[in-house]
């Protein structure tokens, strides 16, 4: 998805092809983070379907802020690659 030269990094076509899927994708978390805020206590069961690449590198440091602030019961969390 990049190309190195030196210090210079570009995308290569397939990261070029990815950018506006990206884009869209961090998009809608930022509505949903918006939409989740406006709640005072959310309650209910997360499930997250998600490849492990993505699980790793982007949900673990968001789903552990979330557990810190928001989890009310003693429930655990399990990371599950799918």
């Amino acid at each position: 998805m990049f190309d190195r030269m030196g210090r210079k990094v570009t995308l290569t076509d397939v990261g070029k092809r990815l950018i506006g899927y990206t884009e869209e994708i961090l998009n809608t978390y930022g509505r949903i983070e918006s939409i989740a805020s406006d709640e005072k206590e959310v309650r209910g069961e997360l499930k997250i379907a998600a490849p492990e690449s993505l699980t790793v590198y982007r949900l673990e440091p968001i789903l552990s802020e979330y557990r810190k602030s928001s989890f009310l019961t003693g429930k655990t969390v399990f990371i599950v690659p799918c």
